[in-house]
């Protein structure tokens, strides 16, 4: 887990705290639309149709080159980046590489919708304001990350607290075939918690939930 550290710097200095209770003010509407968003529920619940994971896959693939890769390199040539910021960026950059090889593999192992493999004007318009927002210093990068990653973080949240992580065999499973892909394309594991299932490992989500505050620490200091 990534060493983090909040509290209040000197007196009239922003702290990372309230960096991240403002952001969290400022965005409850969005955050209770993540929560509570059907694609999160449907994860949630087992629930998501086939068609709709590949098509999800395609998306984030393409997302992620088009967007997430400018936005991340911004925010991670912010100067005098704190320890545990370096830390978080070190982690991200390990699983970018994963997390891309098993959106591809879902990708091929699903069908998709017509036009899945180009990006649709929701990604598009969510990616353009990270890329604007990026390129206006490096606060604004690392704030527009830390709200990426949080949101990743809090939708997770909820499918994690909804699946049967304790499920004997779909761990017995994971261990043995120490393989992030999902047991719809292996053909192998119990039905529950299957293709939802490699981001809420034990070994994944500790980390992710630390990724956050380690950009809000950064982001703090670079509006100090």
């Amino acid at each position: 887990m990534i060493p983090v550290q909040t509290g209040r710097t000197e007196s009239g200095k922003t702290s990372v705290n309230s960096i991240s209770a403002y952001l969290a003010g400022k965005c409850a509407f969005e955050i209770d639309a993540i929560r509570t968003h059907p694609w999160v529920l449907g994860a949630a619940a087992d629930t998501v149709d086939d068609e709709a994971i590949g098509t999800w896959a395609c998306q984030g693939i393409a997302w992620g080159e088009e967007y997430y890769g400018r936005v991340f390199a911004a925010a991670r040539s912010a100067p005098g980046l704190p320890a545990a910021t370096a830390a978080a960026f070190a982690w991200l950059s390990e699983s970018i590489s994963a997390e891309a090889g098993w959106l591809s593999k879902l990708a091929a192992g699903y069908p998709v919708a017509p036009g899945a493999h180009e990006l649709w004007p929701d990604f598009t318009g969510y990616g353009a304001w990270m890329l604007v927002t990026a390129r206006k210093g490096p606060a604004e990068a690392l704030t527009a990350l830390y709200a990426c990653e949080d949101s990743c973080h809090r939708a997770f949240t909820v499918i994690r607290d909804a699946r049967p992580l304790a499920d004997a065999g779909a761990l017995a499973h994971d261990a043995a075939v120490r393989d992030h892909r999902r047991a719809g394309e292996l053909g192998l594991g119990p039905p529950s918690a299957r293709w939802a299932r490699w981001p809420v490992l034990p070994g994944f989500f500790p980390v992710l939930a630390s990724v956050p505050p380690a950009l809000a620490i950064a982001a703090t200091a670079a509006l100090a």
